[in-house]
């Protein structure tokens, strides 16, 4: 470890303010998967943490564990690196993976320069001379990776490459390290006009000023949140449909804040980087300046928090600093003590593409190729839920599919596969249940268990995923093991509220649904099905809420008999087993493919060569390369189906679409 290269990073880049830093270590990175082994994410307090934060880096490569640092350059008012939680950034970024795009913009703008380890690759750091608001960062951090060519590592929660440490991507690793020192600290007026951006435009339709205005100075809140401000955020107010009430969920945040003694300041701080008020905000520029005051005098005795000013009849200054130094500022403001009831200006919002697809436009896009977990079965971002009786064999299938997928083997199928990354959670046996079920499934997956690749977590007492806690604890967990598929279950143990209540099961789904979206996991959910009353009548679907029927992608329900039924109406053909049996002996698995019914899907009845064929010719009939969706409807096949037999044969479909430029020229 380099600490004078560390030392300079800290005094040109992160400064003195106090925060959270936030930093992340990647464990044992594979060139194959493109992936750290291990990953997780640490907080620590800045800057009285420092010297804790060198020591455990320190020790790290100390011990030849080869572990990638990666650094925010964004000091966080929370402990977390979600993206709106940096204090005001003073620092400008940029990664490039090549040479810059614009050599005579690089050598302008004078950065520190930090080599991160890979040939060509490198950071570039731009020190501003006073802090900028969220948004106006985003907007020249963004301009700034665009005109050099960087990859899209400009947002405020990015981590980059810590100089003083290892590359462990080569081999062998290589140093990262500083190449330049000395930078250039650019005026923020003087780096905008450089870079482009216009920093006064204002949003079309915006209000205009009343004569009497509100000042508000914001103050950095309190770290943590006060839990009930914590709680607010976590669980924003719902439409009847299902979908978020952004006004009401922002107003909830406002009173808990000011019921838990937040000043108005620190109020605004927080309500004002809340992810629902800054969608409303983007859509409606003022809306919250407009109601901020008036909610909040709604409730008596306003604080008097030592610091607050509220000042009537002001009018902004082009800067402001707080009794500690510069105060933060929230996304949607462009600097100085903020004019409530003047126009919110774009320019400070980061950017947000709403507008809709015109339908030619929407059907001529050309969808990306599956990304297959398994070929033709899982792809990553799927959500499957398998239901049965009680006892009758579903949760042996979980385990099954877990230790088979981190195998390298198909689900049912005698094919190998990639090995698959899993985290498994029992959210209904403990551990020496599960530990005696998994021991035999170990044995029959012998050498082809690679390590690692399957982690186990039992509780049994159930988690509250409606709870902010346990939410944190799953998001933790899945974060540290970087799963590919996330198994989980039974449904029922995933809130404390009655398993009927859908709008705690809304509330899991969220959960569920975020951590699926942030982290590209599959989920397999273990779900039980309604008793049998009088065994009239198999009700096959999820108990509780009809939610569970309509939210995932697969349903299916596993009899007695090994009977593999779809309960919903699946959203992709995939080759999925109608029927199961049980293994017979110590040398099958305890769930085969039926081998009186081996039939799958109708995925498998499709005779791919010949639809290749038929693709073929009509392309060549009308003399061009026909969309998937012409396909699908002039062949009358399903759309999946094209996409699946053009995946198969992608250099004769480029050739096909090289001949049809070629007839065009």
């Amino acid at each position: 470890m380099t600490g004078d290269d560390i030392e300079i990073y800290r005094t040109h880049i992160l400064g003195d303010r106090s925060g959270w830093l936030a930093v992340a270590y990647g464990i044992d990175y594979d060139p194959t998967t493109r992936r750290h082994r291990e990953w997780f994410d640490k907080q620590y307090n800045y800057p009285d943490q420092w010297p804790d934060y060198v020591h455990d880096v320190g020790q790290f490569l100390d011990s030849g564990t080869r572990a990638d640092c990666y650094i925010a350059p964004a000091i966080r008012f929370t402990k977390d690196r979600r993206k709106g939680s940096a204090l005001l950034p003073h620092t400008l970024w940029v990664d490039l993976d090549q040479e810059p795009a614009d050599a005579t913009l690089w050598a302008a703008l004078e950065p520190l320069i930090v080599r991160s380890g890979t040939s060509g690759h490198q950071h570039g750091y731009v020190p501003l001379s006073e802090p900028v608001d969220l948004g106006t960062h985003a907007r020249l951090n963004k301009t700034l990776a665009e005109r050099l060519g960087g990859d899209a590592k400009w947002s405020d929660e990015s981590l980059l490459r810590l100089p003083g440490t290892l590359n462990h991507k080569t081999e062998p690793p290589m140093p990262v390290m500083i190449a330049r020192v000395g930078p250039k600290v650019w005026p923020v007026d003087e780096l905008a006009a450089l870079l482009g951006v216009d920093l006064r435009a204002v949003a079309p339709g915006a209000h205009t000023v009343p004569a009497e205005q509100v000042v508000i100075t914001a103050e950095v809140p309190p770290n943590p949140l006060p839990f009930i401000v914590s709680w607010a955020i976590d669980h924003p107010m719902l439409k009847p449909d299902g979908g978020i009430e952004r006004s009401g969920s922002t107003f909830k945040v406002l009173a808990a804040c000011k019921k838990s003694g937040l000043s108005i300041g620190q109020a605004w701080s927080v309500v004002s980087s809340y992810e629902h008020a800054r969608e409303k905000e983007s859509r409606q520029p003022g809306w919250l300046a407009r109601d901020f005051v008036r909610i909040w005098a709604k409730a008596d005795n306003p604080p008097t928090t030592p610091g607050q000013a509220l000042i009537m009849g002001g009018t902004p200054t082009n800067g402001y600093v707080g009794p500690n130094g510069p105060l933060w500022t929230p996304p949607a403001m462009m600097g100085g003590p903020f004019v409530l009831g003047a126009p919110m200006q774009p320019a400070a919002l980061p950017d947000c593409d709403d507008e809709a697809t015109e339908l030619d436009d929407f059907l001529a896009t050309q969808d990306e190729d599956y990304d297959w977990l398994v070929p033709n079965l899982i792809e990553r971002g799927d959500r499957i839920i398998v239901t049965g009786e009680e006892g009758k064999g579903k949760s042996t299938l979980m385990r099954q599919v877990a230790m088979r997928l981190s195998s390298g083997k198909h689900p049912f199928l005698d094919v190998k596969i990639n090995p698959i990354r899993v985290l498994y959670v029992d959210l209904e046996n403990s551990e020496r249940q599960t530990r005696r079920k998994l021991a035999s499934l170990r044995e029959l997956a012998g050498n082809e268990y690679q390590r690692g690749n399957l982690h186990i977590k039992c509780r049994p007492a159930g988690v509250d995923l409606v709870n902010a806690q346990d939410a944190e604890w799953l998001r933790f967990t899945v974060e540290k093991c970087q799963p590919d598929v996330l198994i989980i279950g039974p449904h029922y143990k995933m809130h404390d509220a009655d398993a009927a209540d859908e709008k705690s099961a809304r509330a899991v789904t969220r959960v569920l649904d975020r951590l699926r979206t942030d982290s590209g996991f599959a989920l397999l959910i273990e779900a039980h099905a309604p008793h049998v009353v009088n065994g009239e009548h198999v009700i096959k679907r999820p108990y509780g809420p009809r939610l569970w029927m309509r939210w995932p992608e697969f349903g299916m329900y596993l009899s007695p008999t090994g009977k593999l039924e779809h309960w919903r109406g699946q959203r992709d053909e995939r080759e999925w087993p109608t029927a199961l049996r049980r293994g017979v002996g110590i040398m099958e698995w305890p769930w085969v493919v039926a081998e009186a019914n081996t039939k799958t899907s109708t995925a498998t009845s499709i005779d791919y060569p010949e639809l290749w064929q038929r693709i073929r010719a009509e392309c060549e009939k009308v003399g061009a390369q026909l969309s998937y969706r012409d396909l699908a409807t002039s062949l009358n096949v399903n759309y999946s189906a094209i996409q699946r037999c053009v995946a198969q044969n992608r250099d004769h479909w480029q050739a096909i679409g090289d001949a049809a430029q070629g007839r065009l020229a």
